[in-house]
């Protein structure tokens, strides 16, 4: 009996162990992109290639390496939320426009698998000033893109 116990904790822990987000770099694929944006709106490259990602399930954290690294929170289940909060900022059109456009990026998703994930990454662009409508109707400001992709361990 004793045997049938540890056997089935054995078993039990390596699936939970495999459950487990792993370390490593990670191969980000975008699969869907939704631009509200103007077509020629190149500020922000869509999140492809190879992505260092380490996780911290003692903290509860993944972070995807970087210049600079940037934290995520990581819950119980393995969903995460990035707020890229060091990518984040403000262009400023002055003096010719009366206009300032507020970049905010974030990254929501889940672990599929111990070497995989899925993602929505969004770049929301927001606008004050007397001139935002010029470059609202440009595509530009007040408006948001977003990409769906999926990741898998490389290797």
């Amino acid at each position: 009996m004793n045997r049938l116990l540890a056997a089935t904790l054995t078993s039990l822990g390596f699936i939970l162990g495999c459950a487990t987000p792993l370390t490593g770099n990670y191969d980000m694929v975008v699969f869907d992109t939704t631009n509200g944006c103007s077509e020629e709106f190149d500020e922000v490259a869509p999140p492809e290639g190879l992505q260092g990602v380490i996780i911290d399930s003692s903290e509860g954290t993944m972070t995807l390496v970087g210049e600079p690294d940037e934290v995520c929170d990581l819950d119980e289940d393995f969903q995460f939320a990035c707020d890229f909060t060091a990518s984040d900022g403000e262009v400023d059109y002055g003096p010719r426009q009366d206009a300032i456009v507020g970049i905010d990026m974030q990254m929501l998703g889940g672990w599929t698998a111990a070497d995989a994930f899925e993602a929505l990454m969004s770049v929301d662009l927001t606008c004050t000033g007397e001139d935002c409508s010029a470059l609202e109707k440009a595509g530009a400001a007040d408006c948001a893109i977003e990409w769906k992709l999926t990741a898998e361990r490389d290797g």
